[in-house]
């Protein structure tokens, strides 16, 4: 647990840890979506790579790509998503951490797939709870949901394989009129890593 000398398993490490980089509101926001990805994207990477030989550059990349996923699915379903309640956060964070998670692991494509079908069946967060302690709950729920979807992809435990895009897929279920294109257009040659700024009235 960054910053204190309790140790715990990976599980919940990420959890607490998510919540601790949320909690005061000192997180980041991608500005187009106001999502704070690192909160949930770094803890799980942080707390797998405690567990054997990781280096910096993987760690890096895991988070480039786990960043990418959550602002690219926050694109897509996004004002809609947001404006009807749910927290964008913590529901596209989910994602983030799984893809994240999943590259540090070396998940192949049908793995990785698993993974956000796993993921995408814990995405959950209200708006309603921001005021209150409950918020950071479902951000700490993100991070460590998507290192357990990756974690169970990794050995052969299914998930939807057309998870965000299928009819009642997270798109289209979270989203009125969701714009899929968002999540694949300029995929490795356009990034959501520079329109994540620091969290504007902290």
């Amino acid at each position: 647990v960054m910053g204190r000398a309790e140790r715990m398993d990976v599980f919940g490490a990420a959890y607490l840890n998510a919540i601790s980089s949320n909690v005061l509101d000192f997180d980041d926001t991608h500005v187009k979506t106001v999502i704070h990805p690192t909160a949930t994207v770094a803890p799980p990477l942080l707390a797998w790579s405690e567990r054997g030989k990781v280096s910096g550059a993987d760690v890096l990349h895991a988070f480039i790509l786990g960043v990418e996923a959550a602002c690219r699915i926050g694109n897509a379903v996004s004002p809609w998503h947001y404006s009807h309640g749910f927290h964008v956060t913590s529901t596209c964070g989910v994602f983030g951490s799984a893809a994240a998670t999943g590259r540090l692991l070396g998940l192949d494509a049908k793995q990785m797939t698993w993974a956000l079908g796993n993921a995408a069946t814990q995405a959950c967060g209200l708006v309603e709870s921001l005021p209150v302690m409950a918020k950071s709950l479902a951000v700490g729920n993100a991070a460590r949901n998507g290192l357990l979807a990756a974690l169970l992809a990794r050995e052969g435990f299914t998930g939807a394989e057309r998870a965000i895009e299928g009819t009642f897929g997270f798109a289209n279920v979270t989203g009125q009129n969701a714009d899929l294109g968002k999540i694949t257009d300029g995929l490795g040659t356009s990034w959501e890593l520079p329109f994540n700024a620091y969290k504007p009235y902290p």
